[in-house]
Formats: structure tokens, C-alpha cells, sequence
């Protein structure tokens, strides 16, 4: 029976947040099939459902997540973890107040720090490490700009609810009569945990968010049963595809070069933002010499200052597709079922050319950086703006894959 449903606007996301109770052997599935998804999740006590909706507007944005939260109302699930992005991209007003129509809640608790990854809150700020969010390069993210790092702000941008920013200072005397949105704030592991323990002593609470550092507190406060979990091994190489445009992600690959992986920069090959695959041919005749080896793909020169970034809405989505398919197409033709994908866009693309709709998390590798099992495959999965420069060697060493 489904106990918890949790909404992520983009797949990272989804895993990321997933993974908080996979690891800990609490069932959980996530999907990206939003029509029938509660009764396709079968026995899983967590479902969390990619609503694929960081890219649309407000509005469109906003009636998605009050529809699908309305279904998971109607058919009896007590708990929402609505997830956001940590950098405060996407349309975290709209889509918290589609929310709490759909769930009929007249408070949202929102926690949005994640001190593993070094985004803390404080005085209703977020914060990067020791940067205000909206003084980072997230801040000029192409698609989703930050427009401030007040996150009530943010939030009032989309909607009118009210907002109301808690200090951890206040968690002892937190009033929960007033509706709208409880920002609190956090600056560690322990803060969160304070959070956590205090919102358990208000029964009527549904509808909680954050990104994947709240949702890991999740399970003492909604009291689920935790079960022992295997260890899942990766013996053979992995095939990495970056989609990601983010600066993180460049410096990530830069670091696995110079382990000696081979990269592919699949410019050099194909146009990416163009119809056809001329070059692709090219590419996998080139990758041939390097099978059974770890390889990594990329979209982008990792050694530029600028990478490549479409400006289009259509442009991004067409990209990613064409990022999917040349997965596919390299991981058929050389046998590869072990993959790692960064972005979310990117592995949303890779699972729609392989036919794969869901997947079980399994394990954490590091805080954002995912293991899960589909369909024959294992996929490591990761959002462009988390790990650490050496998340390859990381990823390589913890799961025992060969170079």
C-alpha cells in the first residue's frame, strides 16, 4: 500500500529523493508514467512520480501537480513529499500551491537545505555554501534563472500564500494555526533532524517539501519500518553519458580524463542541435577500440569556458533526445548494462530510448548520486550541479566497475 507519494519535477531529482528510503529497504518505485501510475506501483510503500514539469509555466506547471495530487488525494495515500530543486529552480511556488489545492492541506512544511551538498538556509535565505544562491552561477542557469535568494520571494513570484520563514530558534515554540507555507530554516544535519522531531508532534500535517536532505528525515517522522539491503555490485565498465550544462559536471569530467577514460566529445562527431545522425557512424567506429572499457560521452568540450548551451525550450528537449538515442545506441552496440547518466533531462531521454519506465533505487553512492536497477540494466544517475570533482572515481571505486 502506498503510504507516501513524492513529486520531483525533473528524473535526478526523482532518484535522488527516491534513494532516501530504497537504501533504507522501505519499497520504492519511481516512475515516470504519471496516468495510472497508483495502481501500476503494485505493493511499494513509496512512490515517487517524475512529473517531468520544471521546463513548463507557472500556470501549466501549477495545474499538473494540483491534478496528479488530487488523484493521489482521492485514492487514499495520507503523505506528499512535494521535492524541489535545491538551487530553487523550476516553479517551486506554483507547484507547491497545486499542492496543497489538490491535496486539500492548508499548510505546506518546507525544509529546502541539504547540508551534505552545502545548500544551507539561513534568515529565509538560501545559500551556497557561504554564497547566497542568487550570487552563484546557478543563478544564470539558460532555462531556469534564480531571480533571488530569498526563497519567499521566489515563491511569491508564482503565488499569493502566504509564506512564513522559522528560524531554528523557533522550532520550540512553532504555531502551525496560520495557512500558507513554513519555510524553516537550516545550516546542518542536526537542524534537520530538529525539524523533523518537532513537526512529528502535529498529527493533521500532510503535505511536506524540500529537496532530497529533508526527505531523508522522512522516515522516522512518517514512522516507516526499515528493512536490512544488499550491496549492488557493478563488476563490468560503465558507459557515461553528461548532458549536463552545468559548470560542476564540466570540472567532474575534466577530473575523470585525467584518470585516463577516454572521452568522446560528441561534437566533434554530429550537430547535435540538428535533425540527423550524420557522424554517428563515425563515433561508435572511433568507440570500438575503447569497448569493455569505461567510456564517457559528453555534450559538451569540457576544457571550454563556455559550453555548449541551447537557448530554446525546443532546442534543450530536442538535444536530450538526441543524447538518448546515442546512448541507446552505444550501450546496444557494444553491450553495455551498466550506464551513468548526468542530468535529468538526459535520463529521461536515455530511459524513453531503452523503454524503460521506472526504476528501483537501490543505493547511494554519495549524496545526489544514485544506483538503481530497470529493466536488465543498472543505472547510476546524478543532476548536473551535484558531487564532488571526483565523482567518477568515486562512482567507479564504490561499485567495483573496471576502467
Amino acid at each position: 500500500m502506498i503510504r507516501l507519494v513524492v513529486l520531483a519535477d525533473d528524473f535526478t531529482g526523482a532518484l535522488d529523493t527516491g534513494i532516501q528510503f530504497g537504501k533504507l529497504g522501505i519499497n520504492t518505485v519511481v516512475t515516470q508514467q504519471i496516468d495510472g501510475c497508483m495502481c501500476t506501483a503494485g505493493d511499494c510503500e513509496v512512490l515517487v512520480i517524475n512529473t517531468e514539469s520544471r521546463h513548463l509555466t507557472k500556470e501549466k506547471a501549477g495545474q499538473k501537480l494540483c491534478e496528479i495530487s488530487e488523484t493521489i488525494k482521492k485514492a487514499g495515500v495520507p503523505f506528499l513529499y512535494k521535492k524541489i530543486d535545491s538551487t530553487l529552480r523550476g516553479n517551486i511556488g506554483a507547484e507547491l500551491y497545486g499542492c496543497m489545492k489538490g491535496m486539500k492541506a492548508e499548510q505546506v512544511m518546507l525544509a529546502p537545505a541539504y547540508p551534505e551538498n552545502k545548500r544551507y538556509t539561513r534568515g529565509g535565505l538560501q545559500y551556497i555554501d557561504k554564497t547566497p544562491l542568487s550570487e552563484t552561477t546557478f543563478a544564470q542557469d539558460p532555462f531556469n534563472p534564480v531571480i533571488s535568494s530569498r526563497i519567499s520571494e521566489i515563491i511569491h513570484s508564482q503565488c499569493a500564500i502566504p509564506v512564513y520563514e522559522v528560524p531554528v530558534t523557533g522550532l520550540a515554540h512553532l504555531d502551525l494555526e496560520a495557512e500558507g507555507i513554513y519555510v524553516f530554516d537550516a545550516g546542518s544535519q542536526r537542524d534537520m533532524e530538529k525539524i523533523a522531531g518537532q513537526l512529528n508532534a502535529f498529527s493533521h500535517l500532510s503535505v511536506f517539501s524540500g529537496c532530497a536532505g529533508f526527505a531523508a528525515f522522512l522516515p522516522s517522522l512518517l514512522e516507516m519500518k526499515i528493512q536490512e539491503t544488499k550491496a549492488l555490485k557493478i563488476p563490468g565498465p560503465l558507459l557515461l553519458m553528461c548532458g549536463s550544462i552545468c559548470p560542476v559536471s564540466a570540472r567532474q569530467l575534466e577530473k575523470a580524463k585525467a584518470l585516463g577514460i577516454p572521452l568522446f566529445k560528441l561534437s566533434d562527431y554530429l550537430e547535435l542541435s540538428e535533425n540527423g545522425y550524420q557522424g554517428l557512424n563515425r563515433l561508435l567506429r572511433d568507440m570500438e577500440s575503447q569497448a569493455g572499457h569505461t567510456m564517457i560521452l559528453a555534450s559538451s568540450d569540457v576544457e571550454s569556458k563556455s559550453p555548449f548551451r541551447p537557448e530554446r525550450s525546443a532546442e534543450r528537449a530536442r538535444i536530450a533526445d538526441r543524447l538518448g538515442y546515442i546512448t541507446k545506441r552505444a550501450a546496444e552496440t557494444f553491450g553495455y548494462k551498466d550506464l551513468a547518466v548526468f542530468g535529468g533531462d538526459t535520463l529521461l531521454a536515455v530511459l524513453n530510448h531503452l523503454k524503460l519506465s521506472e526504476l528501483r533505487p537501490v543505493e547511494e553512492i554519495e549524496p545526489g548520486v544514485v544506483l538503481s536497477e530497470t529493466g536488465g540494466y543498472r543505472v547510476i544517475s546524478k543532476a548536473g550541479g551535484l558531487g564532488r570533482e571526483d565523482v567518477v572515481e568515486r562512482m567507479l571505486a564504490y561499485t567495483g566497475a573496471v576502467l
